[in-house]
Protein backbone atom coordinates (compact mmCIF):
# COMPACT_ATOMS: atom_id res chain seq x y z
CA UNK A 1 0.00 0.00 0.00
CA UNK A 2 2.53 2.21 1.28
CA UNK A 3 4.64 1.69 -2.21
CA UNK A 4 1.84 2.62 -4.67
CA UNK A 5 0.99 6.09 -3.23
CA UNK A 6 3.03 9.36 -4.64
CA UNK A 7 3.86 9.96 -0.68
CA UNK A 8 3.25 8.16 2.46
CA UNK A 9 0.81 10.65 3.40
CA UNK A 10 -1.06 10.20 0.18
CA UNK A 11 -1.07 6.48 0.67
CA UNK A 12 -1.98 6.70 4.72
CA UNK A 13 -5.39 8.38 3.15
CA UNK A 14 -5.65 5.70 0.15
CA UNK A 15 -5.16 3.24 2.70
CA UNK A 16 -7.92 4.91 5.56
CA UNK A 17 -10.35 6.03 3.02
CA UNK A 18 -10.71 2.19 2.09
CA UNK A 19 -10.51 1.31 5.35
CA UNK A 20 -13.62 3.37 6.27
CA UNK A 21 -15.53 1.89 3.20
CA UNK A 22 -15.09 -1.17 4.39
CA UNK A 23 -16.13 -0.73 7.55
CA UNK A 24 -19.76 1.38 6.71
CA UNK A 25 -20.51 -1.89 4.87
CA UNK A 26 -19.94 -3.82 7.43
CA UNK A 27 -21.83 -1.72 9.83
CA UNK A 28 -24.54 -2.35 7.80
CA UNK A 29 -24.46 -5.66 7.31
CA UNK A 30 -24.56 -6.30 10.71
CA UNK A 31 -27.78 -4.03 11.09
CA UNK A 32 -29.72 -6.03 8.72
CA UNK A 33 -28.55 -9.09 10.25
CA UNK A 34 -29.69 -7.53 13.93
CA UNK A 35 -33.07 -6.60 12.67
CA UNK A 36 -33.43 -9.32 11.02
CA UNK A 37 -32.86 -11.73 14.22
CA UNK A 38 -34.44 -9.15 16.62
CA UNK A 39 -36.59 -6.72 15.37
CA UNK A 40 -38.16 -8.73 12.27
CA UNK A 41 -38.54 -12.37 12.93
CA UNK A 42 -41.82 -14.75 12.16
CA UNK A 43 -44.06 -15.63 14.78
CA UNK A 44 -44.20 -18.86 15.79
CA UNK A 45 -47.30 -20.76 15.66
CA UNK A 46 -48.37 -23.13 18.51
CA UNK A 47 -45.95 -22.48 21.30
CA UNK A 48 -48.22 -20.13 23.26
CA UNK A 49 -46.12 -17.01 22.12
CA UNK A 50 -47.97 -13.82 21.67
Amino acid sequence: MLREGPTVGAALERYADERTAAGAHLLELGRRMGRAQVDETPRLGGHGAG
